[in-house]
């Protein structure tokens, strides 16, 4: 038997829930392969730390209602998975219009010399982009453009 296999039936093995043919091809597995006999170690700890943890208390009827709040979910119409397809396509709808609304707005900032009015006077782009360049020889964007410029 392969490691692969043996791997896939360590749990069936420690519960003792294979066939005894099975369980047997596996003890010789793990008698001559130290790589499955660590791993069949390991899962023994997992399993030893899990049962350390308290038992969740089982609910009476837990399965019952379960079973009951699908049934309803599925009966008032649309199943809770068809509820909530709404939000992706919601969320495609917001980008497309601010993607729709960042270009028309954008548009008279594209480069061909157009001329833009504000408050009554007449700038075209470089105008209105020069604006940021000017910095105060003593200011941290000076400073830092000289540092720039010099490399």
């Amino acid at each position: 038997m392969s490691c692969q296999r043996v791997k896939k039936k360590l749990s069936a093995y420690m519960d003792g829930a294979l066939q005894p043919e099975d369980q047997k091809e596996i003890k010789n597995h793990l008698d001559n392969c130290q790589d499955c006999a660590d791993e069949l170690k390991n899962l023994q700890v997992v399993w030893e730390a899990l049962d350390i943890l308290p038992q969740a208390e089982r609910t009476p009827y837990f399965y019952t209602r379960l079973k009951a709040r699908i049934e309803s979910s599925s009966r008032n119409g649309k199943p809770v998975w068809k509820k909530q397809l709404w939000v992706p396509f919601a969320f495609a709808a917001a980008m497309f219009a601010g993607l729709f609304l960042g270009q028309s707005v954008g548009k008279g900032i594209n480069g061909n010399g157009s001329k833009q009015e504000i408050l009554g006077e007449s700038y075209t782009e470089d105008e209105l982009l020069d604006a940021f360049n000017d910095f105060p020889s003593s200011s941290m964007g000076n400073v830092y453009l000289d540092i720039v410029v010099s490399e």
